[in-house]
């Protein structure tokens, strides 16, 4: 995939900053923010006669080889970003493979993962849980009628914020012993979920959860599967 950055900064502001930070990929200035305004991305919360009047809202086009955008990652805060390891899994369809831990019992073996192993504040990341049912096991998916549907519930609170998201495909199992048919999964099937952590900390990511320590800057994300 190639990269390139746009701003409104100048050519010379954008010189100086590649410099610094030792960045190779186009930094491409939009003087005047003319292209920001163009695609509708104009921060508006940023008052017109602040120094900062002319950013647009943080985000990422993809854009194939036709040069047509296939998707777009977009914040509405401008110290929140979506990681770009998010957006290489969300495209891809690849597993998280950082922090990944593995637990086992009789009736399933389950894998947790992240994208990346550290996270800054304001930085959006994927959690994947991936499950792998034994040889005759099944659980009820969402949306069934009259049984317990698997969950995953990530708390909300000071370190991160869990954001909505699909459950994969399930398919259809009828169970002769009482005569309905029911959503299921079987086999293996992987849930994947953003959370960006808050502004104020970094986190350390454990599969599905981190530790806290005020000390090294670690903070929580907790949950139940």
């Amino acid at each position: 995939m190639g990269v390139a950055a746009i701003s409104y900064d100048s050519v010379a502001v954008l010189k100086n900053f590649a410099d610094r930070q030792h960045i190779t990929y186009p930094l491409l200035s939009d003087s005047g923010s003319k292209i920001i305004g163009a695609f509708g991305i104009l921060n508006e919360t940023v008052k017109p006669d602040t120094a900062f009047y002319g950013v647009p809202y943080p985000g990422t086009y993809i854009v194939n080889v036709q040069g047509k955008v296939q998707s777009k990652y977009f914040e509405d805060d401008y110290r929140e970003r979506v990681s770009a390891s998010d957006i290489l899994i969300q495209e891809s369809g690849k597993q998280a493979d950082a922090g990944r831990r593995v637990s086992e019992t009789k009736h399933l073996r389950l894998i947790t993962t992240a994208s990346t192993q550290v996270a800054r504040p304001g930085t959006k990341i994927v959690l994947s849980l991936e499950v792998d049912l034994k040889p005759g096991m099944h659980v009820y998916a969402p949306g069934v009628q009259g049984y317990i549907p698997i969950e995953w519930k990530l708390e909300e609170g000071a370190a991160a914020k869990p954001h909505a998201f699909q459950y994969p495909p399930s398919r259809m199992m009828h169970l002769k012993a009482i005569g309905e048919t029911v959503p299921v999964y079987r086999d293996r099937f992987r849930i994947n979920r953003e959370i960006t952590f808050r502004i104020g900390g970094c986190a350390e990511a454990t599969g599905e959860s981190s530790r806290r320590s005020d000390s090294e800057g670690v903070v929580p994300v907790s949950g139940v599967r």
